[in-house]
């Protein structure tokens, strides 16, 4: 008997940040290291000409890219969150050797082949199972019937190797 991995429950929203934070944590870093390093040189060129632009120029760029930004990206995901009801639904879904098994809004199971997914990241609490690089699938770790994480790695990465 092939190996069936079953989440069942609600995803939450500090999970749903989460997958965000790992579809978005390249562009952010850049984003954000730009901001501190032009606020830095900004700020350090203001106090050294005395010019009162570059220097409020600078600190606030320190401050987006230390502080604001982090805020302004988490209040963006709960917008989305809050505008889009159906992630915060109850699901149920299966990982086996067909393929993903996801329970429809009529009560019957959907199953969608392997090959409709490019490739999985796991983070502490998520398995991601992407449909497109900025598409994942959300499985959190603590829906997994009988936690059985280590198994079900070892099945993506079986799956995902071939």
């Amino acid at each position: 008997m092939s190996p069936e991995f079953k989440f069942s429950g609600k995803t939450t929203f500090e999970e749903y940040l989460e997958c965000h934070k790992v579809i978005a944590s390249k562009r952010r870093l850049l984003l954000r290291s730009f901001l501190i390093i032009y606020g830095a040189g900004a700020t350090f060129y203001g106090i050294q000409t005395a010019s009162i632009i570059f220097g409020a120029l600078g600190v606030f760029a320190l401050a987006y890219g230390l502080l604001i930004s982090p805020i302004h990206f988490k209040s963006r995901v709960r917008k989305n969150w809050e505008s889009y009801p159906a992630a915060q639904k109850s699901r149920e879904s299966t990982l086996k050797k067909e393929g993903i098994s996801v329970r429809g809004d009529d009560g019957n199971f959907i199953v969608q082949n392997w090959e409709n997914y490019i490739s999985y990241r796991e983070t502490t609490s998520l398995f991601l199972i992407y449909v497109s690089p900025l598409m994942p699938i959300i499985l959190p770790k603590r829906l997994l019937v009988e936690s059985k994480v280590e198994d079900c790695r070892e099945f993506l990465d079986t799956i995902f190797k071939s």
